[in-house]
């Protein structure tokens, strides 16, 4: 019975210690943005079709709300080897679909960089989904600075782009949140 625990002990933190490795460098930027914007308010402005709100939000759920790029992730596990790379800039790194991958839901992921690339200026993401019924694109935009500490944190982030179902008119959308 002490072999079989010992063994399910060893087997359980194995499995832990392999999930960590496994999140990508962006999951691993978006906790760490979740972390440091815990206090941070938002200016939210969101638009369907021209019609336009705006809020300014306290005590937002970061992880919450960055999980729409998180899900956008193709930098994790086996994906990145799906995506062709390019460098059209000294301070760009271009990830896109190829012909034999048309089917996955990521069309394009661009990170441009500052001085380097532990500098990130700002990430772009261009989703893009087809069926018989439905289609939607989306773009999901990120930009980054400079806090008053030095440390990198988001600026501003922003989602649009259009669904449309079978016999309707496309809807468009968007939201932009902008840190205060």
């Amino acid at each position: 019975m002490k072999k079989f625990i010992f063994i399910s002990l060893l087997v359980l933190s194995a499995c832990q210690s392999n999930k960590k490795s496994q999140e990508s460098a962006l999951g691993s930027l978006l906790n760490q943005q979740a972390a440091l914007l815990v206090q941070v308010s938002v200016r939210k402005t969101s638009s369907v079709d021209g019609t336009t709100e705006t809020a300014v939000v306290k005590n937002l759920n970061w992880n919450n709300e960055l999980e729409i790029f998180r899900q956008a992730d193709i930098l994790k596990g086996s994906l990145r080897y799906r995506y062709k790379y390019a460098k059209p800039a000294p301070n760009q790194g271009i990830f896109t679909t190829t012909e034999s991958t048309e089917r996955l839901p990521v069309k394009s992921f661009k990170i441009t960089y500052g001085k380097d690339t532990t500098e990130i200026k700002d990430i772009e993401i261009v989703i893009r989904k087809k069926n018989y019924i439905y289609e939607s694109e989306r773009t999901l935009q990120m930009t980054f600075d400079k806090n008053e500490k030095g440390n990198l944190q988001i600026k501003s982030y922003n989602i649009f782009g259009r669904k449309n179902l079978i016999f309707t008119s496309p809807t468009l959308f968007s939201i932009k949140g902008e840190v205060l």
